[in-house]
């Protein structure tokens, strides 16, 4: 590996994560920041994981957080952890890219995958969109290390070291991300059955290099995760969490989530036309002008200005339709994955296929394990999950189909991606001069800030916890909703079954049981969200519960017994709310 790579790669993974470093501290998203919250927090209290706490298809990544607020139990330092991991696997992604592209076309890769990356802007209603800490971010650091050993590997190096890092990277991010672990351990098997019949089959030596250390790593590391889960009792929780729960969930998106997926995944067709156009009109215009005949040479220069000339005269227009969001990168991207994908192996059937061919197919075919990543629910972030691998890939198809030097081609993509690029930075100054408010309370949430309606949010709720706290130190929370990051916020984390949310379908009629059961005996704090009152209003008289907050603009209500309301001497209705935003 070269020095000077690897200077590259850490001076635009620094870049990045200076870039980025700002959007860590935010907004909150009530709903995906406390799904990865809760279960570290509750690990780090010392919970069993999947026994005690819930968590889907992420253990590792439960872990890896419960490491991280043992440091600091905050959510800002799970969003730091995250900056921090999105750095690192760009560092490696970059090195592994550089084992088929060149410089220049490694760093437009780089470049497009920050531009790529939804932060800073605003997908959905409600402002700038969150920064989240999701198990698909540390799967992505260790499906990049996992490229660039399979790179090398595939190149001839027969390295113990690499051929362990592959295996354990696999492991690694299925323990972070089982889909994405079951389609990349998939897709390792075929690409070796693959480079036997087409390479011939391997010597002893080779196994030994390069296949054993491999296989050994890979199952140690799955036997001392599942061992560890079956050794705690909680196989049985572990395996309904994982398994049963996530398919009865993508069976329930499925019909509703295809035109989510479809929107996401072609965005603007008029914007995908304009930039394959594009594309095409530098394609033929190079190829036509390398012609002898002075006729078609004056075809593609004119062809060339009038692409040009279009570009300019509806500027307006054009300009908002070569933009990331908006455009069709997110579309033409994982399009070349597939198409490269497909002609780098078709290449490698010909009997002079070379080493290069057969490292772009192996870097092709890793990027397709990624793409399911879209399904069964597309949005930007899984849609960069899905790409980033791959857009190294991507790169390398923009570079074939243009009959230029790799640094002419990484300049023409250069100009094709300064609108996204723009708008990107435009957004992120946007969002830096937003009139944040930074929060002080609760401690889990110290350092974050949001905007001023939330932070009245968050003031409200921790007033009222609070206020009965101090006459129930010990006081632990049941959430009757899909958001469980007011679970943060109580003293006891306690949960009266590992399913501490209540998404649709997660909790069978044993679960709902003993959630009722512990109601009725700890007597907790319950919090309500998009409720039907008239079902509350019969729990309350039958519990004997009251309103301790309700926050009409997010629909929320906190509960809490009567005999502790009244001992902390809340009036009958709850605590009114903050009458001025902080």
């Amino acid at each position: 590996m070269k020095h000077r790579d690897l200077v590259c790669a850490s001076s635009v993974a620094l870049l990045f994560v200076a870039a980025t470093w700002p959007a860590a501290s935010m907004g909150i998203d009530t709903h995906h920041d406390g799904v990865m919250l809760k279960p570290a927090l509750d690990v780090l209290s010392g919970q069993v994981l999947f026994r005690d706490t819930f968590s889907q298809y992420g253990a590792l990544t439960t872990y890896l957080h419960a490491v991280v607020l043992w440091f600091s139990p905050t959510l800002l330092a799970l969003k730091w952890f995250t900056i921090a991991v999105y750095g690192m696997a760009l560092f490696f992604l970059f090195l592994a890219w550089r084992t088929f592209l060149p410089l220049s076309l490694t760093i437009f890769a780089s470049v497009l995958f920050f531009v790529l990356l939804p932060v800073y802007e605003r997908i959905w209603a409600g402002g700038v969109t969150a920064l989240l800490p999701w198990s698909s971010v540390v799967a992505l650091l260790f499906q990049a290390i996992g490229l660039l050993a399979l790179l090398r590997l595939v190149r001839g190096e027969r390295s113990v070291g690499w051929s362990a890092a592959l295996g354990t990277a696999c492991a690694c991010v299925f323990w972070c991300r089982m889909p994405v672990g079951v389609t990349m351990a998939g897709g390792l098997v075929i690409c070796g059955l693959c480079l036997s019949w087409l390479r011939g089959r391997p010597s002893p030596e080779t196994v030994k290099c390069t296949v054993l250390p491999a296989l050994v790593a890979f199952t140690a590391i799955n036997l001392a995760m599942l061992g560890g889960i079956l050794l705690n009792g909680a196989g049985g929780d572990w395996w309904y969490q994982n398994f049963v729960w996530p398919g009865k969930w993508a069976q329930s998106t499925t019909g509703h989530a295809a035109p989510v997926t479809w929107r996401v995944f072609f965005p603007a067709p008029e914007s995908i036309a304009l930039l394959l156009l594009a594309i095409a009109t530098g394609a033929a215009s190079a190829h036509w002008h390398r012609s002898d005949r002075p006729s078609v040479r004056r075809i593609a220069v004119v062809a060339a200005i009038g692409f040009v000339g279009l570009l300019l005269w509806k500027r307006d227009v054009l300009f908002a339709l070569f933009v990331a969001r908006q455009g069709s990168w997110a579309v033409l991207v994982p399009l070349a994955i597939v198409i490269q994908a497909i002609v780098a192996t078709v290449r490698c059937f010909r009997a002079k296929a070379g080493s290069n061919d057969f490292v772009l197919a192996a870097a092709g075919g890793f990027a397709l394990t990624s793409l399911p990543q879209y399904f069964p629910l597309a949005d930007p972030w899984h849609a960069l999950w899905a790409m980033a691998p791959g857009i190294g890939v991507a790169a390398a198809a923009f570079g074939k189909c243009l009959p230029w030097r790799p640094g002419v081609v990484a300049a023409a993509l250069a100009v094709l991606l300064v609108p996204a690029f723009v708008r990107k930075v435009r957004a992120e100054v946007h969002a830096i001069r937003s009139p944040w408010v930074r929060l002080t309370e609760p401690a889990v949430l110290r350092g974050m800030r949001v905007q001023p309606v939330d932070a009245r949010y968050f003031q409200a709720i921790t007033a009222a916890i609070k206020r009965v706290v101090v006459h129930r130190p010990d006081l632990s929370a049941v959430v009757v909703s899909g958001d469980p990051l007011p679970l943060c916020l109580v003293p006891n984390l306690e949960n009266p079954t590992p399913l501490f949310v209540a998404w649709p379908g997660l909790i069978d009629a044993v679960s709902e049981q003993r959630r009722w059961s512990y109601i009725h005996a700890v007597r907790p704090l319950v919090i309500v969200h998009n409720a039907h009152w008239e079902i509350v209003d019969e729990f309350y008289r039958k519990a004997r519960y009251a309103p301790l907050l309700y926050y009409h603009e997010n629909a929320l209500e906190l509960a809490a017994p009567i005999e502790l309301l009244e001992a902390a001497g809340v009036p009958k209705g709850g605590i009114p709310l903050p009458a001025v935003s902080p």
